[in-house]
């Protein structure tokens, strides 16, 4: 964070009474000179007042920031915050850092929230424990008209497809839980953000009433992210390989709708065995999981020609050692003469 966001953060946004917010609507804003303050006069008509509208300039080159700069002079519900061009999930990021709110909600600089959102969605959030996304029905503006029809939410199909939009309500305690936004990412980092947050369970509610408005313009980022597929792709694997593994069957596939079909065929061509103790069958998913995750998680130990790293799967620590894979004329005698190298660890131990 540039030392300017450091020094705006010590002061903290209030509502219109001088109460902590409730709500924090975190609004990236790169360019929108046209459409910001619209977007922010619709959170403001907004039923439910305890909120705060926190606003990260993400380097913009029109006039965004003096029309905010002019709104937050009006209203000290509204803060502006600036950074060199990092692209969204940074701003959000920032954003977040800076807001108070226990409830999260992103919108677009170029969008419009209907006033009765939010106080709906924070009495789901209320009420129900086990909700972790409350998402509104969506209606396009600008270039094109109508509804977005979203299908209902599936673990499943959120493996294949985003199919939840940007803005929806969350907790910021599942926001720190996940570490924000991916800032690898350069475009569908709401995706890989809603899959960090519900792969390991939540509800997600959609209301039934038009609660936000999606506006569509010549270069909107829902069809300059299309040419970033294979970048997308690449690195939602890295970070979710296990996810993808337990819906797919194996990687998320540039054709993502045939994913689980290429990985039934591919299968037999990706030999893998796991072995575990009937006495501990509790960390057979995570076992299985393995290959995926001792790269990415867990505490380094001891590092030479193998590996053993310390993970925490839920009330037990578990160490783990990695053994190199043969040379081709061992995997044979392995295969058929004398157990691995591994094998023969796990039944001395």
């Amino acid at each position: 964070m540039d030392e300017g966001i450091r020094q705006d953060l010590t002061a903290p946004t209030s509502t219109a009474d001088g109460s902590t917010p409730l709500v924090s609507v975190i609004m990236p804003l790169y360019n929108a000179e046209a459409y910001v303050e619209a977007a922010i006069h619709s959170v403001l008509a907004s039923s439910f007042r305890s909120l705060e509208v926190v606003v990260v300039d993400d380097g913009s080159t029109d006039g965004s920031a003096k029309v905010v700069e002019a709104l937050a002079e009006t209203d000290r519900r509204i803060r502006l915050l600036r950074q060199a061009n990092a692209g969204p999930c940074r701003a959000r990021n920032v954003a977040v850092a800076a807001s108070r709110g226990r409830y999260i909600l992103p919108v677009d600089a170029d969008d419009l929230l209907a006033p009765s959102f939010i106080a709906d969605a924070v009495a789901v959030l209320d009420q129900q424990p086990e909700v972790k996304v409350v998402r509104p029905t969506i209606d396009f503006i600008g270039r094109r008209s109508g509804r977005w029809h979203l299908p209902d939410f599936s673990l499943r199909l959120l493996a294949r497809r985003n199919h939840i939009a940007a803005c929806a309500l969350y907790r910021r305690e599942d926001f720190d839980r996940v570490g924000g936004y991916c800032e690898e990412l350069k475009a569908r980092e709401d995706w890989d953000f809603w899959i960090s947050m519900l792969k390991h369970g939540g509800k997600v509610v959609r209301l039934p009433e038009v609660g936000y408005y999606y506006r569509v313009v010549a270069q909107s980022k829902r069809f300059r992210d299309r040419k970033l597929a294979a970048h997308v792709i690449r690195t939602l694997n890295i970070r979710h390989a296990a996810f993808f593994e337990q819906q797919l069957g194996g990687p998320l596939r540039r054709m993502r709708s045939w994913s689980r079909w290429i990985n039934a065929l591919t299968r037999p061509l990706r030999y893998r065995k796991t072995v575990t103790t009937e006495v501990a069958p509790p960390v057979k998913q995570f076992v299985e999981e393995l290959p995926w995750r001792f790269a990415a998680e867990g505490r380094e130990i001891f590092k030479n020609r193998n590996a053993i790293r310390r993970f925490e799967v839920g009330e037990d620590t578990l160490v783990v050692k990695e053994f190199c894979l043969p040379h081709a004329f061992n995997r044979f005698v392995y295969r058929w003469f004398r157990s691995s190298k591994a094998q023969r660890s796990f039944e001395y131990a």
